[in-house]
């Protein structure tokens, strides 16, 4: 039998909507939910869970204070938790706003109003990688326009006012239910999970969800989850039906689960997951077959890294707003464009040494 419980890759804290949007308003809410964030980590940890971040998602600003977004952000980053500032509109907020919010160290969501400019988006993602490849790690698109509220930066809003969000790190976890139980064993310990965080957060009076999103961290990889479970890597055929395989497993939760909220699908970002950065080192995998894998429901092409190429790049994005669009469910897209040549490597920070795709 499996005992030992998986890492909580975050718990994120969703400030109230009523925000007061100045430095003090926001320091004053950010205060308030971060002390039940650090309430609910003691609980987990009590129960023998290890926590791996603490998050704040704050909800969607008013148009009206875009232009003073990043100096009410300025000071708010602390080394103890990570924040994203909710979603804004790509066509009411400047590049330049932008790259300051998330030079300060916060995560930012773009999302559209009628059409999405891909032109801007284009812009954005290439003016970020040009003053700092990190900072385009911290800028997601909604590819459908839409806000999310889930614990997984950078697209993440507080939609539903105070709570909490549970994220886990488990392929590898997974992997080893997988090898003991089959798919079936995969079922009832995402409920059981579930019933779990439940009564350990019981007592804390807000409401608690779970995104169980399958998301990797470098050797706890996803791709690696597939490969042992359905035996096909990311490089040939086969791989698509691995995601899918998933991905239904997290679908059948849907009509049972009384936590679930936020993607809740196989995730494969490419600069989190050693297996994808071997395939893409190799020259196995291109930019393109991130789209290829989002057409089976992951969550969006994610830390993609490409040369800089901003036609190539441009029809990239757009490519991928079509694929949202068509899908009509949450999908983002996170890229980072660079000035090297596929199959050199870039520094990306705490991703560490990045191999970069072809588009």
């Amino acid at each position: 039998m499996v005992s030992i419980k998986p890492i909580i890759r975050s718990v994120a804290g969703f400030t109230r909507l009523d925000i007061e949007w100045s430095r003090n308003g926001l320091r004053n809410a950010i205060e308030h939910v971060l002390d039940l964030v650090d309430k609910a980590c003691d609980l987990l940890s009590g129960a023998g869970y290890t926590i791996w971040s603490k998050r704040i998602s704050l909800p969607i600003p008013p148009v009206t204070v875009y232009d003073r977004l990043p100096d009410i952000l300025s000071d708010i980053v602390s080394k103890d938790y990570m924040v994203s500032t909710g979603c804004v509109f790509l066509e009411e907020m400047s590049i330049e706003k932008i790259i300051d919010i998330v030079s300060n160290g916060i995560y930012i969501c773009l999302i559209w109003g009628k059409e999405p400019d891909a032109v801007k988006a284009t812009d954005v993602f290439l003016r970020a990688s040009e003053y700092n490849p990190v900072y385009a790690t911290r800028i997601a698109l909604s590819l459908d326009g839409t806000p999310l509220e889930t614990p997984y930066y950078p697209l993440s809003t507080s939609l539903y006012g105070e709570s909490i969000g549970i994220a886990f790190l488990y392929p590898s976890y997974l992997e080893s239910i997988f090898s003991k139980r089959g798919l079936r064993g995969i079922r009832k310990t995402l409920l059981s999970l579930e019933k779990d965080i439940a009564n350990v957060l019981n007592d804390l009076g807000v409401r608690v969800s779970i995104d169980y999103s399958i998301s990797p961290w470098m050797e706890d990889s996803v791709a690696g989850l597939i490969e042992s479970i359905t035996g096909y890597t990311p490089d040939k055929p086969g791989f698509l039906h691995g995601i899918y395989v998933l991905n239904s497993i997290l679908g059948e939760l849907r009509g049972v689960s009384r936590l679930m909220q936020g993607y809740n699908e196989v995730m494969l970002p490419y600069a989190e997951d050693s297996i994808l950065m071997k395939y893409g080192g190799e020259g196995r995998l291109r930019a393109r077959d991130f789209l290829r894998f989002s057409s089976v429901c992951i969550a969006g092409p994610d830390m993609i890294v490409v040369p800089m190429d901003r036609v190539k790049l441009l029809g990239y994005i757009r490519d991928a707003l079509a694929l949202g669009r068509v899908k009509g469910r949450y999908m983002g897209l996170r890229i980072i464009a660079v000035n090297r040549d596929a199959g050199e490597r870039i520094d990306l920070g705490k991703f560490g040494s990045v191999p970069i795709l072809d588009y």
